[in-house]
């Protein structure tokens, strides 16, 4: 175990597997722990971009397409790995080496089957406010068909720009205005079909507000990695576009891309999943914006960012959803519960809750890395309810020797009370 005694944060302890998948390493220089691994984890993004499907709030779809695939690519050095860096809590870093490879979707058929059956997948839709649907599905059905991608395959939506699933474009050329209810349909799969991305102030009919907030608000979610640092090619601001509420999201929320007025997001990456326990779940990157600005207000490449910044968004929470839930802040761990658990000797469940521990690892270690945050969060919630032994077979035979003593004196004094008269008895007989 690795114990800062320069700062107040909980210690960290190598894998409880003992796997050595994972490192712990202090940096004197940064006052931090690193969690670093020498293997490099790949991962596979899939552009959905078909010819014969164009967009609504942006014109140039390949800037669109080249901005996924920059996010993908771009990297301070020049190697086909790149330092994923993502910060777990006060001191506590994870430094991962990635390998992100994406995959062009330009076939009516390729993107049916993807959808359908594909594991572990991140889909982009570059097609911003349309829905693509294929023959032989409603909006729907292919709605529903989607969210269970994301419910059960382990999958990821990412929507970039405007309002989700607005318009629907079918395979056989035509189009149809679908509304808000669109978004409300995919939420309904989670129990939120009540949803729309509008604040209060800010219906269909407001008028657009263009420089509005600091595009890098909240940086603390990482993105920074495909940054280095500074803001993306000279973007700072971004118009509002269709935020959603946060606080409906509770216990759902990973982390939001920028800033508007609290408790609204304008791009945010959450959790879809029926519940908070439930085992399965996907992730949906939200990206209700379009229009990008210079520090001076000056409008940027807009469809780029779009690209670049949801698919970033995207392949940050891959990683982090995983990383948090096995060494994240305090109390969402499965590391600390596990620690606290031997803390206290609560022992009894503390074998399933490693079992379960090393099951997170080996998922992370093949790829599969929502599973892991699944095994980990199993894992925690395990460790959370593990116990001290128990001192009640102990009392009982206690117990029982005890009453075995009694019984024995007990019959032993009535014998001897027995014999007594017996004794007297055949005196008397004698005296007669």
């Amino acid at each position: 175990m690795l114990v800062s005694s320069s700062f107040r944060f909980r210690a960290v302890a190598e894998d409880s597997s003992n796997s050595g998948l994972f490192r712990f390493v202090w940096d004197d220089s940064l006052r931090s722990y690193y969690i670093v691994s020498d293997q490099v984890f790949p991962l596979s993004v899939y552009v959905l971009s078909l010819p014969d499907v164009g967009n609504y709030r942006m014109s140039n779809h390949s800037a669109v397409v080249e901005g996924v695939k920059q996010a993908v690519e771009i990297h301070p050095w020049d190697s086909q790995t790149k330092e994923l860096i993502m910060p777990l809590w006060f001191h506590l870093v994870m430094k991962l080496n990635v390998s992100v490879s994406y995959v062009m979707v330009q076939d009516w058929d390729e993107y049916r089957e993807l959808v359908e059956s594909a594991n572990n997948t991140i889909i982009v839709n570059t097609h911003d406010e349309y829905l693509p649907v294929p023959e032989d599905y409603t909006k729907e059905l292919w709605t529903d068909k989607i969210a269970d991608f994301m419910l059960n395959h382990w999958g990821t939506w990412v929507h970039a720009g405007g309002y989700p699933l607005y318009r629907v474009w079918y395979q056989n050329g035509t189009e149809e205005v679908w509304g808000e209810n669109g978004f409300k349909c995919l939420m309904s799969n989670i129990g939120k079909g009540n949803l729309t991305c509008y604040p209060p102030d800010r219906r269909p009919e407001a008028p657009e507000a263009p420089a509005t907030f600091n595009l890098w608000a909240q940086q603390g979610i990482g993105i920074n990695w495909f940054l280095c640092g500074e803001p993306i090619y000279g973007f700072w601001y971004s118009n509002p576009g269709y935020p959603i509420n946060y606080q409906d999201f509770d216990g759902f929320y990973v982390g939001g891309i920028y800033s508007l007025i609290a408790p609204y997001e304008s791009g945010a990456i959450i959790r879809y999943s029926q519940n908070q326990s439930a085992f399965n779940f996907g992730i949906y990157v939200h990206m209700g914006v379009w229009k990008f600005y210079d520090i001076g207000g000056i409008e940027l490449r807009s469809e780029r960012a779009i690209g670049f910044i949801s698919t970033a968004a995207a392949i940050y929470s891959e990683f982090f959803c995983a990383a948090d839930k096995l060494y994240g802040k305090a109390g969402d761990s499965a590391t600390e519960a596990i620690q606290e658990a031997e803390k206290e000797d609560r022992t009894v469940g503390l074998t399933e809750a490693k079992s379960l521990f090393q099951n997170a690892l080996d998922a992370f270690a093949s790829g599969n890395y929502k599973l892991s945050a699944a095994y980990a969060n199993q894992a925690k919630l395990t460790a959370e309810t593990a116990t001290a032994p128990s001192t009640l077979p102990q009392t009982i035979a206690l117990i029982a020797m005890v009453v075995t003593s009694v019984s024995v004196g007990a019959y032993y004094k009535l014998n001897n009370k027995k014999n007594k008269k017996e004794v007297l008895e055949y005196a008397e007989r004698k005296q007669q």
